[in-house]
């Protein structure tokens, strides 16, 4: 799980790079359910943020099915 957030209170575009062989990613809510799959490029993912939002992730692992 990670908890990411915008703090200079604009809105952004991002990559998040992962050097963990991540097999599938999701966002989800603050409670960490409704999970949402999106969509992993080139070992990272592409994030939008609004001004001060909080994005809960789920990363999925080879090891951690």
């Amino acid at each position: 799980m990670l908890r990411l957030y915008e703090a200079r209170r604009s809105r952004v575009r991002c990559r998040l790079s992962l050097a963990l062989p991540v097999s599938a990613a999701f966002e989800t809510d603050m409670l960490e359910g409704k999970p949402r799959r999106l969509k992993l490029r080139d070992g990272g993912l592409d994030l939008d943020f609004r001004p001060f939002e909080i994005k809960t992730l789920r990363l999925r692992t080879a090891r951690n099915p």
